[in-house]
Formats: structure tokens, C-alpha cells, sequence
């Protein structure tokens, strides 16, 4: 099943199409953010938030429902579910950003903050190059250094991370996720909820399909099946 867009929500952002050096767009009206996700990735995004927009009040973040009573990280509190944060700062209501790796249940999140008629807020990172006729979808994370070179596209809820590269006419699908310092040729499509690895390269045109997984390191040089695994250099299927 397509990840797509969440359904429901009416007010997921989606920039238009970026030109040159970028700093991302001042959220107007937002001036409260919550942070999906509380490990290693939600304390860099925290980070990265700060970096965008330091006027923006970051208002903690959401784990799991498991979170304990009076958790906190970074001196904020963590909640167990999107409800908190609406009762901390109910009008306006915060927007969120996703910073979990982990593509369904970024897509979980997404749902309940359209549940809840959240907005899902995109992050681009000051040191992020933006090129020319490049589209970002509502929910994304750019992180610091990535290079997005032009008429390229990024889906909702998408996460490129530190030093990740992404050359001209790319497609990056809904919830996917590109790990630190992968580099993608022209012309690549990386469908919806896949993950690439630490390190990776895809050669120019190549498709890593729906929910595949591509090792850290590995070398893409054809076509990735959906729902395959496969590492090292050149790329292989891993077999059971």
C-alpha cells in the first residue's frame, strides 16, 4: 500500500518550488513546534528547528505511548501521545515535525497530527542547497549539508539527512528516507517508505521501490525491487 499524503490533513504545508541557497520560509502563525520522535534523531531536529527559526518555541516532543509520566529530554517534556502538546499550547495549535526513522511509524504520527488538524511543518536546514525547480513536500526534514541540485521532487514526510546528496530531476517518495552522505544520481526514484543506508550510492536513473532497504555503503547499480534488502558493492538481494 502507497504511503501518500495523509488523508485527512487540512493543513500540512507543502513549499513550492525552491530556487537557489535556501533558508526555509518563516512558519507564519506557527509559533510553537513539537518534535515527533525522542531519540538521537528528534534531539538533532530539535537542533536543526533552532537553526531555522530561532524564534520558534520548540514545546517538546512526542515519543510513544509507553512514554513514562514526567519524562523530559533536553530539560522539555516528552508526551506519550499528540494530545499533550494541544492541552500546553492549545491556540494556536503547535505544528509538528516528524524526526523518526523509521518510515511507518513516521506515517502513524502523521495520521494522528491530521487526526488532530495539525500541521505537519517541513525543516530545511540553512546549510541545505536547494536548487532550482526543486519541490518539498509538507512534513520533510532536510538536514544540515544536503544538496538537492534541481527539478528534483520530495515527498510528505520525507527525511535526507546530514550530507546527503540528490541530483537533478530525482524523486524522493512519501516517508523515505535517505541516510547521512548517500549520493543519488540524476534521474533516481526512490519510492514510498524505502530506506538508504549510511553512505550509499544510486547510479543516475535507477528506482529503489516501495519499502526496500539499501545497506550502508552499498552500490546501486540497477534496479531495486520493493520490498528487497540489498548491500554491498555492486548492490545484491539479500537471500534468506
Amino acid at each position: 500500500m502507497a504511503l501518500g499524503t495523509p488523508a485527512e490533513c487540512r493543513r500540512c504545508r507543502a513549499l513550492p518550488p525552491l530556487n537557489g541557497p535556501s533558508v526555509s520560509p518563516a512558519p507564519a502563525g506557527v509559533p510553537s513546534v513539537v518534535v515527533a520522535g525522542a531519540g538521537g534523531m528528534g534531539r538533532e531536529a530539535a537542533a536543526w528547528v533552532a537553526d531555522a527559526w530561532p524564534d520558534v518555541r520548540l514545546l517538546g516532543f512526542v515519543a510513544s505511548p509507553r512514554t513514562p509520566p514526567g519524562a523530559t529530554l533536553l530539560g522539555l517534556p516528552v508526551w506519550a501521545t499528540l494530545d499533550a502538546p494541544l492541552v500546553a499550547a492549545p491556540d494556536p495549535a503547535p505544528a509538528v515535525v516528524l524526526a523518526i526513522g523509521e518510515a511507518v511509524l513516521r506515517r502513524r504520527v502523521a495520521d494522528q497530527a491530521a487526526e488532530r488538524d495539525l500541521e505537519l511543518l517541513s525543516v530545511i536546514h540553512p546549510t541545505a542547497y536547494v536548487g532550482p525547480g526543486v519541490a518539498v513536500g509538507a512534513g520533510v526534514v532536510l538536514a544540515p549539508n544536503v544538496t538537492i541540485t534541481r527539478d528534483a521532487q520530495v515527498g510528505t514526510g520525507a527525511i535526507v539527512n546530514y550530507g546527503a546528496q540528490i541530483g537533478h530531476d530525482a524523486s524522493i517518495g512519501a516517508f523515505a528516507f535517505v541516510g547521512p552522505g548517500a549520493a543519488l544520481g540524476g534521474d533516481v526514484t526512490v519510492e514510498d517508505g524505502a530506506f538508504l543506508g549510511l553512505g550509499c550510492s544510486v547510479l543516475p536513473g535507477r528506482r529503489i521501490g516501495e519499502g526496500a532497504t539499501v545497506g550502508a555503503g552499498a552500490v546501486v547499480t540497477r534496479d531495486v525491487a520493493a520490498g528487497s534488502t540489498v548491500v554491498g558493492v555492486p548492490a545484491r538481494a539479500v537471500t534468506s
